[in-house]
């Protein structure tokens, strides 16, 4: 029986301890406190922390002075006999012992302190919160009275701090208004080490400086007038300061006041921005020192030159006025003995681009890339041209747009000067890639070449370019050599994958070697392929003469049917000539020797088809000494009565295979001599 009582006496004090409040009698150890007992007493000794702490506001109570303790913490507190609350903050604080029976004063080292207040509240270092919060406001009084910003009283936010707007200010010179140059200038409160950014001068950043240091030139150093020992000079390491506005030029001031501006710009920054705008130079023509780049999308009224090596123009529009009187095409940009230039994306509106060095070094290298060039020259002198060159020893002309009516010449080079007679030199004018261009509208009267490459050049590369251009004397003119001794002349030159319609009423296109004088061991080459060229009023579409090796192949050329006794093809003095494919659709092919060696050796003219011809078809008449000669596949339509045509030739070998002719006569051989001649499986009628 003693167990079950045992048990139930158990289960009872087990019901106890879950759901009652207070002491449980049990078996063993006496009463023990059930669950909710624990639980209010934890309530009320939490509460009771909980309430000292609030009363404290941070501060730990370590002893009274009548019993004596130790300070340990910066917030430990001791309570003297009045209930008065103490921190030690003398001498080797917060560590110190205090003697049973002391006394506190302030000037033993403690300070009362009360509990609720700032002063009352210490951070780590030792100073309290009041000591902090003093120091915020005072610091913000100073930045507000120096951003002479009057105090809101409200606290600042995220959205709206007086704070913030009063680094602003003085930082950067950024009011809640605008400032201008002006407001600045006459500011009678100034102070040296101030900056603004200043709103119409492209929001660059001047800074506030003594006169006396510095030269005032209206631009980037101005003087101030409500401060006259000051004045504000341009932050010139930023960005904004590349502008020309930063300098002053802007679409409303005078042409003078944008020249110096603008000039001041290209003499300080080596990147100079032309942005957003019109600038009206007055036709003035401003200097590009060396090593100095223009960007931009603006449009000045004037021009640029430079005899400084290593300038670049990109994106500007650049527009001149041409002498009412007559006169040369002005120049957008003319380089002088300079070298490494580069213009780009340019813009020529009535003007053009020159190059001229005489300094005959090795290192000239020029771009013109992607620019446009615009414009009615109507009425100027003979000898303008849009494009001159002279001495450039590398020039690269590349996908440029070209509309200008009335032009004289689109593009010279030269080795000399741009006026007329110039006598042949030797060039420094080394290579020269055109390519890529497009070219329309009109040479007036009297007007020459489209591109006239007067003097010797090494390479020359003229490709994938379009023409249509109304009147002149010839599309192409490269005379690149001479009949007198000329040693620096084409050792290379390459015309291939052109579009041109031409009205030019002499040659179209006239390529000049130098007539046998090649350099040592490296012949004179001419490669013209691929073009399709298309002729009114020319009496030749190609005449080639004064080439080693000459190679033609699958040109087109369309003709105007009214042209007596045209000539679609004439090379002469050349030693290896080749021609294979294309189509000619009225004309001759003409190989003939000059007065001047190096005489024709072989000649091969293959798959050529002439659609309409009332005369020759393939004219080797004249010939010295030939070595070989082959004519092969060709087809000569129409009323075309001499197929192939040797009059007066002396030839070693000449082979004529699988050709065909609508006409009456196929091969006429009349006073010629011919070794050995193969005359087979042709078609003549």
């Amino acid at each position: 029986m003693s167990k079950i009582a045992d048990a139930e006496a158990n289960a009872t004090s087990l019901d106890g301890l879950v759901n009652d409040n207070g002491l449980i009698p049990t078996l063993r150890n006496g009463p023990k406190p059930s669950y909710q007992y624990l639980v209010d007493g934890w309530n009320t000794e939490i509460a009771a922390a909980i309430l000292e702490m609030n009363k404290s506001r941070g501060f730990r109570v370590v002893g009274t002075f009548a019993d004596g303790f130790t300070y340990e913490l910066f917030n430990d507190v001791g309570i003297d006999a009045d209930g008065n609350s103490w921190i030690y903050v003398g001498a080797g604080a917060p560590n110190k012992v205090v003697p049973a029976g002391t006394s506190p004063s302030v000037s033993s080292g403690y300070q009362q302190v009360t509990y609720g207040t700032a002063s009352s509240v210490f951070s780590n270092d030792g100073n309290n919160l009041q000591y902090h919060v003093d120091d915020i406001d005072g610091f913000t009084g100073a930045l507000l009275d120096e951003a002479e910003i009057v105090p809101n009283g409200q606290p600042d936010t995220a959205a709206s701090s007086q704070r913030l707007e009063a680094l602003k200010i003085i930082s950067w010179g950024v009011n809640r208004k605008n400032i201008t140059l002006s407001d600045v200038v006459s500011d009678s409160s100034l102070k040296v080490g101030q900056r603004f950014r200043i709103s119409d001068r492209a929001d660059a950043t001047f800074d506030v400086v003594l006169a006396s240091g510095v030269t005032p030139n209206g631009h980037d150093i101005v003087q101030c007038t409500g401060v006259p020992s000051l004045a504000l000079a341009l932050d010139v390491g930023l960005f904004s300061s590349r502008n020309i506005k930063a300098f002053g030029a802007s679409a409303t001031a005078t042409p003078a006041f944008n020249v110096s501006a603008t000039q001041r710009a290209l003499n300080v920054m080596p990147l100079v921005y032309i942005l957003d705008g019109e600038y009206d130079l007055g036709g003035a023509i401003l200097n590009i020192p060396a090593d100095t780049q223009i960007w931009g999308n603006g449009k000045v009224f004037g021009g640029f030159e430079t005899s400084g090596d290593n300038t670049q123009v990109h994106g500007i529009t650049i527009e001149l006025q041409p002498d009412s009187n007559g006169g040369n095409i002005p120049l957008g940009i003319e380089v002088t003995n300079a070298s490494n230039h580069t213009a780009d994306r340019v813009k020529f509106v009535t003007c053009g681009w020159r190059v001229s060095n005489e300094r005959f070094d090795t290192s000239n290298d020029y771009e013109l890339t992607n620019c446009k060039f615009s414009g009615d020259f109507t009425g100027l002198a003979d000898f303008a041209v849009t494009i001159a060159l002279g001495n450039a020893v590398a020039s690269k002309i590349t996908g440029n747009t070209f509309k200008q009516d009335g032009i004289y010449r689109l593009l010279k080079g030269t080795a000399t000067g741009f006026g007329a007679g110039q006598a042949i030199t030797d060039s420094w004018s080394k290579e020269l890639i055109f390519s890529n261009n497009l070219i329309k509208g009109s040479i007036r009267n009297g007007g020459l070449q489209v591109i006239d490459i007067y003097s010797g050049l090494e390479k020359l590369v003229i490709d994938s370019n379009i023409s249509t251009i109304k009147g002149g004397d010839q599309f192409l003119l490269a005379k690149n050599g001479s009949t007198s001794g000329d040693s620096n002349v084409a050792k290379k030159l390459v015309l291939s994958n052109n579009v041109v319609e031409s009205e030019a009423v002499n040659t179209c296109i006239d390529l000049q070697g130098a007539f046998g004088q090649s350099f040592a061991g490296d012949p004179q080459n001419a490669i013209i392929n691929g073009n399709i060229i298309s002729t009114k009023n020319a009496t030749r579409a190609f005449s080639i003469r004064g080439f080693n090796r000459v190679s033609m192949g699958v040109n087109d050329i369309v003709s105007d049917d009214a042209v007596a006794n045209y000539i679609a093809i004439d090379i002469r003095a050349s030693q290896n000539v080749n021609v294979s494919g294309g189509i000619l659709t009225s004309g001759i092919i003409s190989i003939n020797e000059s007065t001047v060696d190096p005489q024709v050796e072989t000649v091969a003219i293959t798959g050529v088809s002439i659609l309409k011809q009332s005369g020759r078809g393939i004219d080797i008449t004249g010939l010295k000494n030939a070595n070989v000669i082959t004519i092969n596949s060709c087809i000569m339509d129409s009323a075309v009565f001499d197929a192939v045509r040797s009059v007066n030739s002396v030839v070693g070998k000449l082979i004529i295979t699988g050709n065909a002719n609508a006409g009456t006569i196929g091969f006429n051989q009349s006073g010629s001599t011919i070794t050995k001649l193969v005359n087979v499986n042709n078609s003549w009628n």
